[in-house]
Parts: structure tokens; sequence; C-alpha cells
């Protein structure tokens, strides 16, 4: 870009955020990796892959719902998803799966 339209853009940010570009995308990946943040996307992905599906005939037979439980279970153990992998590593993804695919 050339560097008037650079200035402007710059310009326009810091009177409509108050702050610079860095400092807002600074805010914001703070935010996104925040604990609370972490955890509701733990909880949503949980409740997606685990949660109770009423609508779903198949998973009201307790039967075929723990067997269900248990392929998901295995696959996602056996091939981590690669966004994970990247974040936290192999060893702490494969962990943290089995932590929080555990039956209770």
């Amino acid at each position: 870009a050339p560097p008037v339209l650079r200035r402007q853009i710059i310009y326009l940010v810091r009177i409509t955020f108050g702050s610079t570009i860095e400092r807002q995308i600074y805010r914001a990946m703070s935010w996104a990796g925040s604990e609370q943040q972490v955890f509701w996307y733990i909880q949503c992905f949980k409740n997606t892959m685990w949660g109770d599906c009423p609508g779903n005939a198949e998973l009201d037979d307790p039967v075929k719902r723990e067997l269900l439980r248990g392929r998901v279970r295995m696959s996602l153990l056996n091939t981590p998803p690669h966004l994970l992998t990247v974040l936290f590593g192999a060893n702490k993804t494969k962990k943290g799966l089995a932590k929080n695919t555990e039956y209770h």
C-alpha cells in the first residue's frame, strides 16, 4: 500500500480504537487465548461431541450411545486434530483429549 494510505489507516485505527493496530491484535489474541475462553472452547467441543443430542433417536439407546462415544474417543486419540497438535504439541494434546473424553 502507498505510504499515504498506510498512514491514513493507522490514523483511523488510532482514532477509532484509541491505540495501535499491534496493541489491538495483542488484546484480541490475549482474550482469545485466555483461560476462560479456552475453557469455553473445550466445553463447546465436549458438548458437541458428547452432548445428549435429544433429536437423534439412535443416541436415545444407552448402549448405542456408549458405543458411539467409545468410537469417537478412540478416533480422537488415534488421530488428534492437527490444530491442537500444532498449538499444544502431540503429547499434551493426547493427554488433554484423554482427560476430556473420560466417561463420567
